[in-house]
């Protein structure tokens, strides 16, 4: 799945830490709505341009994310994130 550009997991009831993706393509990353947990990862997709990660149960704060040059929106929820807005 090296070429799979938009990958959408929301309402999927997912449970646990956001794994490492290996999509080197990815586009877009829907995450929102699940019950994941743990901390968001420094992610390493360098076509990346939104991450949904809005309505789980994520805590700590938010990567630099410097691994995601492309990156032009960031969607989560402030119920356990420390809101420390990283330079993009």
């Amino acid at each position: 799945m090296p070429k799979l550009k938009y990958l959408n997991l929301q309402h999927q009831k997912l449970k646990g830490s956001i794994p490492d993706f290996k999509l080197p393509n990815l586009i877009r990353l829907q995450l929102n709505e699940n019950k994941l947990t743990g901390s968001i990862p420094d992610f390493n997709l360098p076509f990346l341009e939104y991450l949904g990660l809005s309505a789980n149960l994520l805590e700590g704060s938010i990567p630099n994310f410097n691994n995601l040059p492309k990156l032009f929106l960031l969607a989560c929820s402030a119920e356990f994130i420390d809101w420390f807005y990283p330079k993009f």
